[in-house]
């Protein structure tokens, strides 16, 4: 971060790196609960199911699935 505050940006307003980072950088990282949040919606939307699963730099593992439908709606569960 010292390096980062010694760096001005050249775009008016935006003020140092270190202040470029923590606005822009930071919120935008990928933590494990958006890894899983991007599962579930893919493998809901997909109807695929994996095993293994890569997902950016993570790997998910699930042990047990099951999909269960009716006419409007639909429930996926897994470990």
């Amino acid at each position: 971060m010292e390096k980062l505050s010694q760096a001005r940006s050249n775009i008016a307003g935006c003020g140092t790196g270190k202040d470029i980072y923590y606005r822009f950088i930071r919120p935008a990282r990928v933590n494990v609960q958006k890894v899983l949040n991007q599962f579930v919606i893919v493998t809901a939307l997909n109807g695929a199911y994996k095993k293994i699963q890569p997902l950016y730099t993570y790997q998910i593992q699930m042990s047990d699935y099951d999909k269960r439908e009716s006419d409007k709606a639909f429930l996926i569960t897994g470990v």
